[in-house]
């Protein structure tokens, strides 16, 4: 039985008593190898402890612990990149073939019901007659259906919120007004260019469509609200933001810009090109806004000033 011990060193050298409390072995101390002794002077257990041992082990200690935050971080690193992003490019396609596609058969499909609920036998004068308001009812039941689908897409990929994904923010009011006075200059280009070139500011098209819209008002809700809203959405929110990963920004304006432009076949060359400018400011505004409501906001306003002219030129 161990009675009270004392530490001594393997070199012999007297040891120094450590106070203990009764019962306890006491701990003697001195020089760099130490040896536990009882009362008889009898080694009962041995602890190699040098200065620099402790020193050596405390910094593999700390040099463990570094690799191990290291790699928590790491880890936490991979985690986040992995997190999901917008679709792809050719998921990106891929849907929005699927809603070009749905958008457009409801159109014809509200065409096709409007004719035969007129008559579609009582020739073209009486189709012609209603054009603007069969354009207006076409753009008010499909845009709808465009938009939920470009909702339903963009929810449908995981780890992403749709009001992120579609930009669904507040712009701040400053970026805000200075990019609607973009547009102001963008408009007086585009007129200044039409005088230049001795053509119309109102288009043919556009005179056709007023003339024939039976209900102003109708016409207006659906190329000031519905139309703006569901184009921006898909185009310059869906699409946009499935381009900018593989793209980049300046890829992502032009093509979307692009495909705006190649949505208005109804113009000549001239006012496609118009449009296709057009475009790329409202990428740009997207962009520097971070914000769908900017475009929307701007194509609004845009196609507003048009009906505004139209109807003045029509008197």
């Amino acid at each position: 039985m161990i009675g009270a011990a004392a530490l001594q060193t393997h070199r012999g050298i007297p040891a120094r008593p450590v106070p203990r409390q009764a019962g306890h072995p006491a701990l003697h101390a001195s020089g760099d190898h130490a040896v536990l002794r009882d009362e008889d002077g009898a080694i009962t257990a041995q602890a190699y402890a040098k200065v620099d041992g402790y020193r050596c082990g405390a910094r593999r200690t700390g040099v463990m612990i570094d690799r191990i935050v290291s790699r928590l971080a790491t880890s936490h690193g991979h985690r986040q990149r992995a997190e999901p992003r917008p679709w792809g490019l050719w998921a990106t396609a891929g849907f929005a073939t699927v809603i070009a596609a749905a958008f457009i058969a409801v159109q014809a499909g509200t065409e096709l019901v409007f004719l035969s609920m007129r008559g579609l036998g009582d020739g073209q004068d009486a189709a012609g007659d209603s054009f603007g308001l069969r354009v207006a009812l076409a753009t008010i039941m499909s845009a709808p259906v465009g938009m939920g689908l470009t909702v339903l897409f963009a929810a449908a990929r995981k780890g992403i919120s749709v009001r992120t994904y579609l930009a669904v923010n507040y712009p701040a009011s400053r970026e805000l007004w200075r990019q609607l006075g973009y547009l102001v200059a963008f408009i007086i280009a585009v007129h200044v260019v039409m005088l230049v070139l001795d053509r119309s500011i109102v288009t043919p098209f556009e005179q056709r469509l007023y003339k024939t819209a039976q209900s102003p008002w109708l016409l207006l809700f659906a190329i000031v609200l519905a139309a703006p809203a569901f184009e921006e959405t898909f185009l310059r929110g869906f699409i946009f933001q499935g381009l900018l990963s593989s793209l980049g920004a300046r890829g992502a304006i032009a093509l979307t810009a692009l495909l705006w432009a190649l949505l208005h076949v109804q113009y000549d060359l001239v006012e496609i090109s118009m449009i296709f400018a057009g475009g790329l400011l409202l990428g740009y505004a997207r962009l520097r806004t971070n914000s769908i409501l900017t475009p929307i906001t701007m194509h609004s306003l845009w196609n507003l000033s048009s009906a505004i002219e139209t109807m003045i030129y029509l008197g």
